[in-house]
């Protein structure tokens, strides 16, 4: 994703959730794997990856841009 894009985006989704659920869509995946290679069970990968998006979404508002990637933030 273009950081510039995703700058717009992360801005957006302060104030509308569906614009998060388009983070949420690009990066799922990448989090997911990451956490799975970590603990080699699914199910916990997908109850940590899950955790990781809500506590982010809980916190969008704080988010503050840094010019490098949502996804090495959350």
């Amino acid at each position: 994703m273009d950081l510039d894009y995703e700058k717009q985006l992360v801005k957006k989704a302060k104030k509308d959730p569906e614009a998060f659920g388009e983070l949420f869509d690009e990066y799922y995946k990448t989090i997911f794997n990451y956490v799975l290679r970590r603990v080699a069970d699914v199910a916990v990968a997908q109850d940590i990856a899950s955790t990781v998006f809500f506590k982010a979404f809980s916190k969008i508002w704080q988010f503050e841009w840094r010019g490098v990637p949502f996804v090495a933030r959350v």
